[in-house]
């Protein structure tokens, strides 16, 4: 089925703004195939399968630092390079959401809407656009726990990424009209923000909330960071340097 055919069969739906991550069941089944298929490249041995649990254990912290950091940069790619301001980054945000709400209802409920499957494909075949994953470390046989553990987790956060990215780029593609360069440009310019200090994300959420909705339009919103500045807080990510995530053993 075309991905736009899908979503026309639902177009009643509603995006809620204040949704604030995906279930839990995705993240655990996406950490759990994550984890075993790279566990077969390694030889057999207990740390690894310690640094598995670990990871598995860790899998709503990583998945929420991933998208308490990239929803965000999604937001500000288009604000800098763009010219995105309020209207279209709440209707980027909504459009996103949807996508996802509907995703989710169809792994959860009884009818398949929407599957990440044919978001991949649509980008492909309707965009022209063939997505392309970062390359994930060499699996090696490594000296210690911490290295596997930052092995797994690295593999985790490349699959979570890729699938708020392909998401991003077919709501880029479906309701504001990119075509295959610009997308590609987009992900190019995402690129140069995956390595952001602490001071740099957080001028960058302030910029953004700088932007004032259209005076005349009433029913406008304005653009608030309080629940992801709230995630970072949660996550242990308050101090001036390089934003990483510190893993609970």
């Amino acid at each position: 089925m075309s991905i736009k055919r899908a979503l026309a069969r639902n177009q009643k739906k509603k995006a809620d703004i204040k949704d604030k991550r995906n279930t839990k069941e995705a993240m655990n089944n996406m950490l759990e195939t994550v984890v075993l298929n790279n566990l077969a490249v390694c030889t057999d041995n207990k740390q690894k399968y310690k640094a598995a649990d670990i990871v598995r254990k860790n899998g709503e912290r990583i998945w929420n630092y991933c998208q308490t950091y990239y929803l965000p940069m999604f937001a500000w790619v288009m604000y800098k390079h763009y010219g995105f301001r309020t209207k279209r980054i709440i209707d980027l945000h909504n459009a996103y959401m949807h996508i996802w709400r509907l995703i989710e209802e169809s792994k959860n409920g009884p009818h398949v809407f929407l599957t990440l499957e044919w978001v991949y494909e649509g980008l492909e075949i309707e965009a022209r656009h063939k997505y392309i994953k970062q390359e994930k470390p060499k699996a090696n046989n490594f000296a210690t726990l911490e290295e596997y553990v930052e092995y797994f987790s690295k593999c985790a956060s490349i699959d979570i990424v890729a699938d708020f990215e392909a998401v991003w780029l077919w709501v880029l593609h479906s309701e504001f009209g990119f075509g295959n360069k610009r997308l590609q440009q987009a992900r190019d310019y995402l690129a140069k923000y995956e390595y952001m200090d602490y001071e740099d994300f957080q001028n960058r959420l302030a910029l953004i909330e700088k932007c004032r909705p259209w005076i005349h339009d009433k029913q406008a919103e304005d653009i608030k960071f309080e629940e992801v500045r709230k995630q970072l807080r949660a996550l242990g990510i308050t101090e001036p340097g390089e934003m990483v995530l510190t893993l609970e053993y």
